[in-house]
């Protein structure tokens, strides 16, 4: 873990093995703006993820293996 953004944060290929999914997965569903990286840096656009966001990643998970849409689970999460 790093202190980003002023407090302890994952970086994305650490927060993705707790997920047990890639990396390229969170990417797309942070452009796609269901499960938002915390932190971003601007100098190498490397996202970082709260260990809070891990409950958040499940309950997708959860919605999508019910059969709702990404635009349906990213109303669910907000």
């Amino acid at each position: 873990m790093e202190e980003k953004g002023g407090g302890a944060m994952l970086k994305i290929g650490d927060f993705a093995k707790i997920c047990n999914t890639s990396a390229r997965t969170l990417r797309y569903y942070d452009d796609a703006g269901v499960l938002k990286a915390d932190f971003v840096d601007e100098a190498s656009g490397y996202r970082f993820y709260s260990p809070n966001a891990v409950e958040k990643y499940k309950k997708l998970v959860f919605y999508k293996e019910l059969g709702f849409s990404l635009q349906e689970i990213k109303k669910l999460l907000a």
